[in-house]
């Protein structure tokens, strides 16, 4: 069964503390290899020492909507804050990213008129494993779901904007517990979801405004914009072209503050084998990106520890050495990767991988 897949809409990042000394954050400044983790992770096992770690730049935190903003009003700050504290304690970097889409509060499903209910392939992992095999969507387009996400943004940009360690701030996650611009629809499911209102000009035109809320909310921080595509058998031909337009838009807009990365790293890129051979056309695209002198960076497809060779397609070493093949100034690779949460203990098998790495992206 052929599945089409489709790109959708808002999600934006954050990032904390209030300081004096406002710091400008370039694209060019988010450089080497990031720790990546989710906030419920570290909420229940506490801070593992990578920030300690010569060879690791910083840290990207991502949690849900929901998470973060429980109820009207209700800010859970602490989910950011104490990992801030600890990033800065070690002069580095905090790239955030807050999901919405079907990551939203319920009080915000309660309010939205017409949610877009979807089947959802489940993944293993935490966070899909919490979730409903049936996705409900907020139109990217409910003006109700847009004035909802506009004043978590605005909260966030009046607490976080002006904290010299925070880097680069994302915008995704409609598509559910993935970072990436784009959803999984049944052939059936697409046609409902045209029914709703869905057009690529009006999907397209959804990112593009999101943009423009970034440029004016968060004016000293870059964004980034994750791109992403779904196994060839569920239809990709408007990935590509919609990620191309949104990052060509997006970069008119913020020239030096926009990076884009892909969310799929990995060691086989888009060999037949490959978990991702589908992916070629979004590759080009990022190394074009890369070639021409922007900023890039890659974001590992998932735990090579936990996952083992079949889920994430290849060796660490192989991974790096297509981050810089493909001319990305920075790589996140997932935590567990990097030290443990219960022990505290670097993972020393990937240690002259990653600070090689690390040398050859500063």
């Amino acid at each position: 069964m052929h599945r089409i897949s489709i790109c959708l809409i808002p999600l934006l990042l954050l990032v904390p503390q209030l300081h004096a000394q406002p710091a400008n954050v370039k694209a060019t400044d988010i450089r080497g290899i990031y720790s990546f983790a989710w906030a419920i992770h570290i909420q229940k096992q506490g801070m593992p020492p990578a920030m300690a770690l010569d060879y690791v730049d910083g840290m990207t935190l991502c949690m849900q909507w929901r998470e973060l903003n429980p109820q009207p009003g209700v800010y859970r700050w602490e989910l950011i804050d104490d990992v801030l504290a600890d990033v800065a304690k070690h002069g580095k970097l905090l790239n955030l990213g807050i999901f919405a889409g079907i990551q939203s509060p319920q009080w915000v499903m309660d309010q939205l008129q017409e949610p877009f209910t979807f089947q959802r392939k489940r993944h293993g992992g935490e966070i899909a494993n919490n979730a409903a095999s049936e996705g409900v969507l907020p139109l990217p387009w409910d003006q109700t779901y847009t004035r909802l996400w506009l004043e978590l943004n605005r909260q966030l940009a009046a607490r976080y904007h002006d904290h010299p360690s925070i880097g680069y701030l994302q915008l995704h996650g409609i598509g559910g517990s993935a970072m990436e611009m784009s959803i999984r629809l049944k052939p059936s499911e697409y046609d409902r979801f045209r029914q709703a209102g869905y057009s690529v000009a009006r999907y397209t035109r959804c990112w593009e405004n999101l943009v423009d809320q970034f440029a004016e909310l968060w004016p000293r921080k870059p964004l980034m914009l994750t791109l992403g595509t779904v196994p060839a058998d569920e239809g990709t031909a408007l990935v590509p072209d919609t990620a191309r337009d949104v990052q060509a838009y997006a970069y008119r807009k913020l020239g030096d503050r926009l990076l884009v990365k892909v969310a799929f790293l990995n060691g086989l890129w888009w060999q037949n084998q490959g978990p991702k051979a589908h992916a070629k056309p979004l590759i080009d695209l990022l190394t074009a990106l890369g070639q021409s002198g922007r900023s890039t960076g890659g974001e590992m497809f998932w735990e090579i520890r936990a996952k083992g060779q079949a889920a994430v397609a290849g060796t660490m070493q192989q991974a790096l050495k297509n981050a810089l093949d493909a001319h990305m100034q920075m790589v996140e690779i997932y935590q567990s990767d990097i030290a443990d949460y219960k022990d505290k203990r670097v993972y020393q098998p990937f240690v002259a991988t990653l600070r090689s790495a690390h040398e050859q992206l500063k």
